[in-house]
C-alpha cells in the first residue's frame, strides 16, 4: 500500500543520509565534529513542547543522555542527527535531548521545574542512552530503547517505535 511505500522510501532516504554523514569526514570535507554540529535541541520546557505536540498530534523522541556517554554520542552521530538533517521528520516528531549529569533542570509536563535527573528517574531511567517516545501528556507511546546493543539495527528500532507512536496518536 501507499503508506508502506512511503515508509520504505523514508527509510532509504534515512540510510543514504546516514551513509553520507559517515563518509563526509573520510572524504576530508569536514571534521568528525561537524557531524555533531546540527545537534538535537536540549529540552528545557516540556509544557511548552507539549502544546506543539498536541496541536500537531505528533510525539516526542526524547534522548536521555549524559555528557561523557560514548553511546549517547554514537546515537546522535549515527542516528538522530542524520534524522534531523534529512528533514523527513519535520512536522512528524519532535526530537529532543535531556542531560542527566549536568545539574540542569527542566519544566515538566505539569509546569513544575525539576532536576533533569529527577525527571528521568520518574520514568525509571537510570541508564544512558535511553530513548523515550512520549505523547503531549508525557505518556510513553512505544517500547523504550535502552543502550545501543545492535547499532546496525538501531535506526530500524527507532523508526518502528515512531511508527507505533504515530499510529496511536491518529
Amino acid at each position: 500500500d501507499s503508506a508502506s511505500k512511503d515508509r520504505r522510501a523514508h527509510r532509504i532516504r534515512l540510510a543514504l543520509t546516514l551513509i553520507v554523514g559517515l563518509v563526509h569526514p573520510a572524504l576530508g570535507l569536514g571534521s568528525e565534529e561537524n557531524i555533531l554540529d546540527e545537534t538535537i535541541i536540549e529540552l528545557s520546557n516540556l509544557q511548552t513542547e507539549a502544546l506543539t505536540m498536541h496541536a500537531k498530534r505528533i510525539p516526542m523522541l526524547l534522548l536521555i543522555s549524559q555528557e561523557h556517554c560514548p553511546y549517547c554520542v554514537q546515537i546522535k552521530k549515527e542516528i538522530l542527527n542524520p534524522m534531523i538533517r534529512s528533514g523527513d521528520y519535520d512536522g512528524r516528531v519532535l526530537i529532543r535531548e535531556i542531560f542527566i549529569d549536568l545539574g540542569t533542570s527542566v519544566t515538566d509536563f505539569s509546569g513544575d521545574e525539576r532536576e533533569s535527573v529527577e525527571f528521568a528517574h520518574a520514568y525509571g531511567v537510570d541508564l544512558t542512552p535511553t530513548l523515550l517516545v512520549l505523547d503531549s501528556r508525557g505518556r510513553e507511546l512505544s517500547k523504550r530503547l535502552i543502550g545501543l546493543n545492535t547499532p546496525e539495527m538501531f535506526s530500524y528500532y527507532v523508526e518502528r517505535a515512531l511508527d507505533d507512536a504515530i499510529e496511536k496518536l491518529r
